[in-house]
């Protein structure tokens, strides 16, 4: 029953792309999409680079969640990311208040602990990059 609650990860894929991505021998990734992937009690996220200079470089921002904008948004041009140096970040934010809560059956869910799960009225945070070496 909180009108804001915030969950953010960093990550530099350099330690998994041996075993993910052995073909990828470049420290330079070019980012051409992103997505978000949240469910009902989704507020808003953002997807960013966090680049080893200091400047964060966004990528999506979306500040009015809605369920179906799920799918993934092509940027106008690559973003140059550095393995090894730059991060990716991911910030989702939830509403779990009453006012907010997915209506199952036609009846209004009541507010609880949410669980992360693949079921739409259990939650995720998920960022998604496509990038090519």
């Amino acid at each position: 029953n909180a009108p804001s609650t915030t969950h953010s990860f960093e990550f530099d894929p350099k330690n998994i792309l041996p075993q993910f991505a052995p073909w990828i021998q470049s420290n330079t990734l070019q980012i051409h999409a992103v997505g978000l992937h949240m469910h009902y009690l989704g507020q808003k996220g953002r997807l960013e680079v966090q680049k080893y200079s200091g400047e964060n470089q966004c990528l999506l921002q979306i500040d009015h969640w809605d369920f179906n904008w799920q799918s993934g948004y092509f940027l106008k041009e690559p973003v140059t990311f550095e393995i090894g140096k730059d991060k990716m970040y991911l910030e989702c934010e939830w509403d779990t208040t009453a006012d907010n809560q997915p209506v199952i059956n036609g009846v209004p869910r009541t507010p609880s602990d949410v669980v992360w799960g693949s079921d739409s009225d259990d939650e995720m945070c998920i960022g998604l990059f496509y990038v090519t070496e």
